[in-house]
């Protein structure tokens, strides 16, 4: 993994952590809704 993370371009990481980022942030925001729904 990390002699591949070598070999790629570095804004495709960061793409990649971007990406992940905003998925993260997705899953929060839906949990946070069904939270709120059941209270």
């Amino acid at each position: 993994m990390f002699s591949n993370r070598i070999g790629n371009n570095p804004n495709n990481i960061l793409h990649k952590n971007l990406t992940l980022l905003r998925r993260l942030r997705d899953l929060r925001d839906s949990i946070a809704k069904k939270v709120f729904k059941e209270e």
